[in-house]
């Protein structure tokens, strides 16, 4: 499960910046930086290798939610080799914060 204080931070980001800020790959590194003050440099690799591979567009268009973080889940586990569990964790993060949601700790998208 992913830490409160990085999805807080996450959120604050979001509420700050906008969810545009995620289509600038560049932009996003940094000021989750700045926001996180160098800690979870784990999560953050994590969140930016996921949206370094074109998923947030997607994302944003997806009509069915569940099935979209099923297929990009596969996705990044087969084509990125990234961890099934964490990657879904992620993709919950990015789903609620492209769509304007609350974001919670217990990340987790409603279906």
């Amino acid at each position: 499960m992913l830490e409160t204080a990085f999805v807080d931070i996450v959120q604050k980001l979001v509420n700050e910046r906008g969810k545009d800020v995620f289509l600038e790959i560049r932009k996003i590194k940094s000021l989750l930086f700045d926001y996180t003050k160098n800690e979870f440099k784990k999560e953050i690799s994590l969140l930016l290798a996921i949206i370094d591979t074109g998923v947030v567009p997607y994302i944003n268009t997806a009509e069915n939610a569940a099935d979209c973080k099923q297929s990009l889940v596969k996705r990044l586990e087969d084509e990125h080799n990234l961890s099934p569990q964490k990657s879904a964790e992620m993709l919950d993060l990015l789903f609620l914060a492209l769509r304007g949601v609350k974001i919670k700790a217990s990340v987790a998208i409603p279906v």
